[in-house]
């Protein structure tokens, strides 16, 4: 058991060192001196430590030495092991002796062990930037080293593109057919990719099918959350298929539907002239209450009554007037008639008299809660968001950023970066074939040939690969069908 303990500290303290903020280049070369390197900022640091002084100074000013010197992510493990040390020293001179005893213990590692490394490395950092992107909500430069960050956002913008194109394929498919069978799934990209994507979309699908068509149908009772749910019911998605559920959509139409009541207010004379059932029900409390607020002004209402029943009983008076006051009679119907039930006159005067018991707050903050961010950042009218707003700015500050090959990009950081992804995609591929039947082991026996193997490098995008790093990728596929083929004999 020691010796498993062991194994996994030693795993752990490694990748402590091997934090790469640039690249795997600069990061081998700090690793490969960093025991001479450490040894030489510290020791004029080490020497300066007295016999006798004061243990917390000396522990101190070498902490800072210590934090400031070896700041590099390749120090990491010793820069804790040294820390470790100088807290459990109990005078100046153990802790010169001490640090010093780790210092000239520490050995550089070796030009086998460095080239071992850096191979693994520049796999494991394709894996991980990959992996990153992939369950992240948004871009942020500071999770990948500087020298994969345009790979990874032009691999991101090319995972969303081919996804999307994948998705209207299978529709055109369903036209041809008749069939119901392809599904918008967005899961498993980059966030803000995703949710441009599906804004994309939805746009299309708003311009075809005009919401406002519907709610003349259904007399205000049609909402914001049926016009999204008829959405993702036409597109077969929801849920953890689509960013954060899809929640941008229910902001979309609410803010397109505020805008629309605001411009009617202004040609109409304010929003209390706007008749509350013409527009998507989540809105209607808002009209109603600017009604109310409007009517509490021109009157010059003021609370009255000694006791709560008091109160609501005196408001009750001038809320009944109003909903029988000429100035919100619209086509030919008082508030009371389109109100309609003597429920909805209840509930409706519940919502009035809490306004009023709160304070009258603002009318904006009776807006739908879909809106609630929009309105607290104030960019309740600003232009709703398309597409290409949802795309990070660090992928839009690229020129070619619609037409730049990722795979291409890789090779240019370093070839074994290529080398990695060519293996990572065509594995990636190999096992989409062998689910939809594409390929399968000869009758012969589980062999694979050259050409059915190359034939899955070539679907992965890495048909020029050199032959050398084709030669590898069969053989593990190879590796990969046996394994597979033989668990399940």
């Amino acid at each position: 058991l020691n010796v498993e303990l062991d194994a996994a500290d030693y795993v752990i303290e490694r990748d402590r060192d091997l934090d790469i903020t640039t690249s795997v280049t600069d990061l081998i070369t700090n690793y490969a001196t960093r025991a001479d390197t450490a040894r030489t900022a510290l020791a004029t640091d080490l020497a300066g430590i007295v016999d006798g002084e004061a243990i917390a100074g000396a522990r101190t000013r070498l902490r800072t030495a210590i934090t400031t010197k070896l700041a590099g992510a390749h120090y990491g493990s010793l820069r804790r092991a040294l820390e470790d040390l100088a807290n459990a020293a109990t005078s100046a001179e153990e802790l010169r002796t001490t640090l010093n005893d780790r210092l000239n213990a520490e050995t550089n590692p070796s030009a086998a062990t460095l080239a071992k490394l850096e191979e693994d490395l520049y796999n494991r950092e394709l894996k991980l930037a990959i992996a990153v992107s992939e369950n992240s909500a948004e871009y942020d430069a500071d999770d990948y080293p500087a020298e994969l960050r345009r790979f990874v956002l032009l691999r991101a913008y090319t995972q969303a593109r081919e996804r999307y194109d994948a998705y209207l394929r299978e529709v055109a498919k369903d036209a041809e057919l008749g069939t119901e069978s392809a599904s918008l799934n967005l899961a498993g990209l980059l966030g803000e990719l995703a949710q441009s994507v599906l804004q994309e979309d939805f746009d299309t699908y708003r311009n075809a099918n005009d919401y406002t068509t519907k709610i003349a149908a259904q007399e205000g009772r049609y909402s914001v959350a049926e016009y999204v749910a008829e959405y993702l019911n036409d597109r077969r998605t929801g849920g953890a298929a689509l960013p954060d559920g899809g929640a941008q959509l229910y902001t979309d139409i609410a803010q397109r539907e505020y805008q629309r009541i605001q411009a009617d207010a202004s040609g109409a004379g304010g929003l209390e002239k706007l008749n509350e059932s013409a527009y998507l029900a989540e809105f209607a409390e808002y009209l109603f209450l600017a009604k109310v607020k409007d009517h509490r002004t021109r009157t010059g209402y003021v609370v009255s009554g000694a006791t709560e029943a008091d109160r609501r009983a005196h408001y009750r008076a001038s809320f009944e007037a109003m909903l029988d006051d000429a100035s919100y009679t619209i086509a030919g119907k008082t508030l009371r008639q389109r109100l309609l039930s003597g429920d909805a006159i209840e509930r409706y005067f519940e919502v009035a008299y809490a306004d009023l018991v709160e304070g009258q707050p603002p009318l904006d903050q009776r807006l739908p809660d879909y809106l609630d961010a929009l309105r607290i950042a104030g960019e309740l009218n600003n232009a709703p968001k398309n597409a290409a707003a949802y795309l990070p700015a660090e992928l839009t500050a690229m020129a070619d950023y619609a037409t730049a090959d990722y795979r291409t990009e890789a090779a240019s950081v370093n070839a074994r970066y290529a080398q990695a992804l060519a293996r990572l995609e065509s594995q990636a591929q190999y096992q989409e074939d062998i689910a939809l039947g594409h390929i399968a082991p000869t009758t012969l026996g589980l062999y694979l040939s050259d050409s059915e193997l190359d034939g899955v490098i070539e679907r992965a995008g890495h048909a020029s690969l050199d032959a050398a790093s084709k030669l590898a990728i069969r053989e593990e596929l190879r590796g990969r069908t046996t394994s597979l083929y033989a668990s399940t004999a």
